[in-house]
């Protein structure tokens, strides 16, 4: 994949966690361990991602 790609995978992946972080705070509607296997570890295994590709890269 191309940087920009695995870019665009972790803002998306970030700011999903983000918004369910918030909503979750809020509402409380979904089980803890649900919430943090399905939108965070993605969302931080993407960030986790990218930063390798982007400095494998160079920078």
């Amino acid at each position: 994949m191309r940087d920009s790609d695995w870019e665009a995978t972790m803002v998306v992946m970030l700011l999903i966690s983000i918004v369910v972080f918030t909503l979750q705070r809020a509402l409380g509607i979904l089980d803890p361990i649900f919430e943090v296997c399905v939108f965070h570890l993605p969302a931080l295994l993407s960030l986790l991602l990218y930063l390798r590709e982007h400095l494998s890269r160079g920078g």
